[in-house]
């Protein structure tokens, strides 16, 4: 039984650890909703009592972490996480999130076959179900190209997290199709995404941010796959900060030498305009950080929205254009068959 505890004086103290809460509260509702998450993931395979047990526990934290907004509870939600997280494992979740999503595309027959299979049986037959669909995938985009080709010049591309673990996968998977256009970003450092707080636990903001653009340099080192980096300071919309923003000058040496690297690789960089909802004048990279790669001889740039709805394709776009000019660069590049037009 969890015991509430409120904060009780209405003053400049109290209401800075109030905010101090908050912050770490959002930490914990993404590190205990990510860990019950990936020990489902386990009960399903095992149907073992005490993973469940994990997962029903990881759910009670989270919604403990949500109420921290009302009130606190007598529970250090983090040091519960650390205590029941399942160590030593990958998450298997995506295996059968994979597994769903193809089964929606099977026919009667099919499905029939599909729930009669063993454990073995029902992994080939995924397989090969799924280089089936990518492969129909593929034929449309190329079909849609030469319907429309008098009308609209249809590019295909794919924003690519690039992730040190997963290296020879990922660049499997781009030489595989035909992309005209690729996007290398950083959004997990050893399984562990920015968006669920994990990454940060334990972690002054100075540490974290170094950290991030330590692992982007590595990346854009070790990845030829891609065409452009996609928003550079992506971290700082995230982390339990009160103030998230990114003091450049810190990291000024490992981001130059990132900026040199893409230079020298024919490679450049993206400004994601869903910056302007977060900093309000700028996107993802700043201005400064633009003139900066620009004054190191880049001259290959790009512009994204990171849209993800109708209303806001293209946002942006314009402002961060007259921006491009006034810096000095001629154009914005694009790409076919991921090679620069």
């Amino acid at each position: 039984m969890f015991t509430p505890k409120f904060f009780g004086f209405n003053n400049p103290e109290s209401k800075a650890k109030i905010d101090n809460t908050l912050a770490k509260a959002k930490a914990d509702i993404g590190v205990s909703s990510n860990l019950s998450q990936i020990a489902l993931s386990y009960y399903s395979d095992s149907k073992d009592r005490e993973i469940r047990d994990t997962v029903i526990i990881m759910s009670v934290l989270a919604q403990v972490s949500i109420d921290n907004a009302k009130k606190q509870f007598e529970v250090d939600v983090e040091k519960e996480c650390e205590r029941l997280r399942i160590k030593g494992l990958k998450p298997l979740f995506f295996k059968y999130t994979q597994g769903d999503d193809i089964e929606k595309y099977l026919d009667s027959d099919e499905k029939k076959i599909y729930r009669d299979m063993n454990k073995e049986g029902k992994s080939i037959f995924l397989e090969k179900k799924k280089k089936e669909i990518e492969n129909e995938k593929e034929a449309r985009v190329i079909n849609l190209k030469e319907e429309f080709k008098d009308q609209i010049t249809i590019k295909w591309g794919i924003e690519m997290g690039l992730d040190l673990d997963h290296q020879e996968e990922i660049e499997k998977l781009i030489q595989s199709y035909p992309f005209d256009f690729v996007i290398g970003s950083i959004h997990v450092i050893h399984h562990t995404e920015f968006y669920y707080g994990e990454f940060f636990k334990g972690k002054t903001k100075e540490e974290a941010h170094r950290e991030f653009f330590e692992e982007t340099l590595k990346c854009v080192k070790a990845f030829d796959c891609f065409n452009v980096l996609g928003h550079l300071d992506y971290i700082v919309r995230y982390g339990p900060y009160q103030d998230k923003t990114v003091d450049h000058a810190k990291y000024q040496d490992i981001i130059d030498e990132i900026f040199k690297t893409l230079i020298k690789k024919g490679k450049g960089i993206e400004v994601n305009t869903s910056g302007y909802k977060d900093l309000k004048i700028c996107g993802f990279p700043n201005f400064e950080q633009v003139q900066r790669y620009y004054d190191l001889g880049g001259r290959i740039i790009t512009i994204g929205t990171d849209s993800h709805t109708s209303d806001r394709v293209g946002e942006n776009c314009l402002t961060v254009t007259k921006k491009y000019q006034e810096i000095g660069f001629e154009d914005v590049s694009t790409f076919t068959g991921r090679v620069k037009d």
